[in-house]
């Protein structure tokens, strides 16, 4: 009895196993005939070739689309769908478990059409309702978020929600808020349309007076005037204020370089700071002739 026991739990758990999605396994998506399928690593097939566009998988769902306006939805790495293809091309992909979905419910302004937008687990279901008329991606734990209002007249508010749908921002008419990133977000003055920083708590890190702020990496961001560029630290004040600086910027990486007539300057995500200028050139050659004279050693 206890022999058979044995061999039928066994036999059950690698049935389990056998069923389960190895998701080890890498996913790929292959085209045939402007179709696209998903096959595994090894060629073996997991879905036909029936959508239009497959788009690369974020947190383990693939987002599908065909080509008509709504007519977006999502499947597991098994080719499940996990959504019908009824949400719109401005839906996303999944971001810190979460994807923004665009329905077909919209309304038209001045300034725009907008579709009512809400946010969907793994599993398919509207953790977030669809009540919002914009909204970005979640990031930190956050994103940002827009109620279009048609009275007295068509106007648009943004805030700033959290994971359980709450706002940390609360909506206003007088500023657009990007989304959080190092822990400040970028916002506009929608009267001036300069450009400033918020902390989590809604206090005014840095004044808006900028043309354009960029997005923090690390402890350091880029910001524009006039056309010309600095680079700010999260307590607003400056690591490189405003001298002629053009900028490339932040990369992949969160890396900025900064250039004006004297320096090319390069701050990474770190902040590390590397200087190329013509002082720091000739002050190294000089080290490197003193080393090997002197000390009678190879340079570094």
């Amino acid at each position: 009895m206890r022999k058979y026991l044995i061999s039928s739990i066994t036999a059950l758990l690698f049935f389990i196993l056998s069923c389960r999605n190895d998701h080890s396994k890498k996913v790929l998506i292959y085209e045939s005939d402007g179709l696209s399928g998903l096959i595994t690593e090894e060629g073996y097939l997991i879905t036909k070739p029936i959508y239009k566009y497959i788009f690369p998988s974020s947190e383990g769902i693939f987002r599908v689309s065909q080509e008509g306006s709504f007519d977006t939805g999502y499947i597991d790495s098994n080719g499940t769908l996990i959504t019908g293809l009824v949400y719109g091309s401005s839906s996303t992909d999944f971001s810190e478990g979460f994807a923004k979905v665009q329905t077909n419910k919209c309304i038209k302004t001045d300034f725009g059409e907008y579709c009512l937008t809400g946010f969907i687990n793994h599993s398919g279901i509207f953790t977030i309702p669809s009540i919002f008329h914009e909204a970005g991606d979640f990031s930190e734990g956050t994103t940002n978020v827009a109620i279009v209002e048609k009275f007295p007249k068509p106007h648009i508010l943004w805030g700033i929600i959290n994971k359980s749908g709450t706002f940390v921002i609360k909506l206003s008419s007088d500023r657009y808020y990007r989304n959080f990133s190092s822990g400040l977000a970028a916002f506009s003055d929608n009267k001036t349309g300069l450009y400033g920083y918020i902390n989590i708590n809604g206090e005014t890190i840095a004044k808006p007076i900028y043309d354009f702020a960029f997005d923090f990496t690390g402890h350091h961001a880029l910001v524009e005037k006039n056309k010309e560029y600095a680079v700010i630290k999260n307590d607003g004040s400056y690591i490189f204020p405003f001298d002629g600086y053009t900028a490339s910027g932040p990369d992949f990486e969160g890396t900025i370089r900064i250039s004006n007539k004297v320096n090319t300057i390069t701050i990474y995500r770190n902040g590390k700071i590397e200087y190329n200028n013509f002082i720091d050139i000739f002050v190294t050659y000089l080290r490197r002739i003193y080393i090997i004279f002197f000390i009678g050693l190879k340079p570094i």
